[in-house]
Parts: C-alpha cells; structure tokens; sequence
C-alpha cells in the first residue's frame, strides 16, 4: 500500500510539474519602487505554481508613459492571452500597479 501511494504521489508531482505555468517580468530594473513591486509579483506567482523564465509565452510589461495618466496612477491591461501590460506615468504608479497586479494573482486570479 505504501508503495502504490508513492508511485501515485509522484505520477501527480510530475503531471502537475509538466503543465507548469511559465511567465516572464520585463521591467528597468534601475528604479528600486519597481524592483520591490517585481519581488512581491515573483513571490505570488511562485506561491500559485508559476514558474519565472525569459522564455515564456506570457509576458508581464511595465511600462513607464508619462503621458498615461496622473502621477502614481496605473493601468493594469491584459493586451492579448499573452500579455499584460502595467502602464504608469511614474515609477511609484508602477510600484502600486505591481503590487495590486501581485494581490490578485494571491487571490486566485489566473493571468491566463
């Protein structure tokens, strides 16, 4: 019995480990506002099985436009299955549109 239910146990740990969700963060990596709001994304999309990589299909962008909006206001805009953009005028909108793009995803919301 024990065995079958290790055998069984690691069956699921690879099915589940073969369809893993792949995402990739482009982001300036020289504002710090954004670096911090990147951690706390990386930490909730690990937490929910999601997997860090350059080569994923899915794309999380932030992206600084000062013509966007007001200052520390975001966008957050799901451009295609693939892509999600974070759109501020500043790097403290970007912070919080991470954050709050962070607290969702804890939440349970998918990004696909």
């Amino acid at each position: 019995m024990k065995l079958h239910f290790s055998i069984f146990t690691l069956v699921i740990l690879l099915v589940g480990c073969s369809k893993s969700k792949t995402v990739n963060i482009e982001y300036d990596s020289s504002f710090p506002q954004v670096e911090f709001a990147v951690s706390d994304l990386t930490k909730a999309l690990v937490l929910k099985s999601y997997l860090i990589s350059k080569k994923a299909k899915t794309t999380i962008h932030f992206i600084q436009d000062s013509t966007c909006c007001s200052p520390q206001e975001f966008s957050i805009k799901r451009v295609s299955n693939s892509k999600i953009e974070i759109i501020a005028s500043d790097t403290n909108g970007l912070m919080y549109g991470g954050l709050e793009l962070a607290e969702l995803i804890y939440t349970g919301n998918e990004l696909s």
